[in-house]
């Protein structure tokens, strides 16, 4: 019997993920593979050989053939996915556009509130429209990060969902030339981030409308929003604590001094006021403990499933996806479905983790370099290893 017999999911899991690393780190494959992915034609005409051969597989049973065809579909379906979320390969990316030292006019769009830091404010926007060189504003893609000015005049014209329009040069982000210390630039790009701005007054980044259509990512960054200025107006508290209720809540930690990261990290409790898994676990409990009082004998189990799924995924809504939160809502509704519909079933902890693994990496293939994603799965998979008699 094979090892990953038991572990079925984790065996689908890898291939897809070999996909996407072979494209992050550039490891070379095949040119005929490349031009699969890059070419709609020769990717249909690959879909199309698949279920032929899948048909074969079906009518005269071959012998881990149908194997091979899933893992390499699975490659291809990892590798072309991070192809397409890659801005650099699209023509519409904001620096096919760009002029050195020469304004840009651009409308943009926030993708988080505003960030106040001691002497200056910042905030991430997402390209819409450029004004190119034959004067006519172009489809563009790609976040910038616009520095502003310490104080509160911007806030004044901010909302979530507005347009704006940009006028500034846009420089593009530098490395350090220490290769030892934390790259700020290659942490960006990894959000997508290519370019940033100062801006030194509100001509330079005008209100133009809001937004009329609103995604459920416009929703979540409004309630987020909502929140972070329901604490900032709350005069009940004083800084540190709306900064570390904000943190709690919402996973905005980036208004956190450093007095209090410090205070935290002296007594081992840092890792509280980075929403992760362990917040999402006791949002969990706590529901199944109030259910207990409302129905202690389990007889209304789908109100019980659809009631903590959904807010479990709320949770995760308000906190911008953080991967760590995902990654946990996932599971957790997974042992919940396990526990009250396949109730004759055992799903093995790796099971659960590699679901979760390849929906987070479907959403974005590219937090496989994310930090917050590797601690998180490596810690369950380090628990599911090290401790088999766990529930989850």
């Amino acid at each position: 019997m094979s090892k990953f017999s038991s572990f079925p999911l984790l065996r689908l899991l890898i291939p897809f993920v070999i996909g996407i690393l072979c494209y992050v780190y550039h490891l070379s494959i095949p040119v005929f593979v490349k031009n699969i992915i890059e070419n709609f034609y020769y990717l249909f005409f690959v879909v199309v050989i698949v279920i032929a051969l899948s048909i074969v597989q079906f009518f005269f049973n071959i012998k881990y053939f149908f194997s091979f065809i899933v893992d390499s579909s699975l490659f291809l379906f990892g590798y072309g996915l991070s192809y397409y979320q890659d801005l650099l390969h699209r023509p519409d990316f904001v620096e096919n556009f760009i002029k050195e030292n020469e304004y840009q006019y651009i409308i943009v769009k926030p993708t988080d509130v505003i960030v106040h830091k001691e002497g200056f404010n910042k905030l991430i926007v997402d390209s819409y429209l450029i004004y190119d060189k034959d004067q006519h504003f172009q489809k563009a893609e790609g976040k910038i990060l616009i520095y502003l000015p310490a104080d509160t005049t911007f806030d004044a014209i901010y909302h979530p969902n507005a347009y704006y329009l940009l006028s500034a040069q846009l420089k593009p982000l530098k490395h350090p030339e220490n290769p030892y210390v934390f790259d700020y630039a290659n942490y960006l790009k990894k959000q997508s981030v290519y370019f940033t701005a100062n801006i030194k007054s509100t001509k330079e980044f005008q209100f133009l409308s809001y937004k009329k259509f609103w995604s459920i990512k416009d929703w979540a960054l409004y309630v987020r929003y909502y929140i972070v200025q329901y604490f900032q107006k709350n005069t009940y508290l004083n800084k540190h604590s709306k900064a570390i209720a904000t943190a709690l809540l919402t996973g905005f930690d980036d208004e956190l001094d450093n007095d209090i990261i410090r205070s935290f990290a002296y007594s081992g409790t840092l890792h509280i006021l980075s929403v992760s898994g362990f917040h999402t676990g006791l949002l969990f409990l706590l529901i199944n403990f109030i259910f207990s009082f409302i129905d202690p004998y389990k007889n209304k189990k789908w109100w019980r499933i659809i009631i903590t799924i959904s807010c479990l995924f709320f949770y995760a809504f308000i906190s911008g996806f953080s991967p760590p939160i995902v990654r946990a809502a996932i599971m957790l509704s997974l042992v919940l479905i396990q526990q009250y519909i396949y109730t004759d079933r055992i799903i093995h902890t790796l099971n659960i983790l590699s679901a979760a693994a390849f929906f987070v990496l479907v959403i974005n293939p590219l937090f496989i370099n994310d930090v917050g994603f590797l601690l998180s799965f490596s810690a369950i998979i380090g628990l599911a290893y090290f401790s088999p008699k766990m529930i989850f």
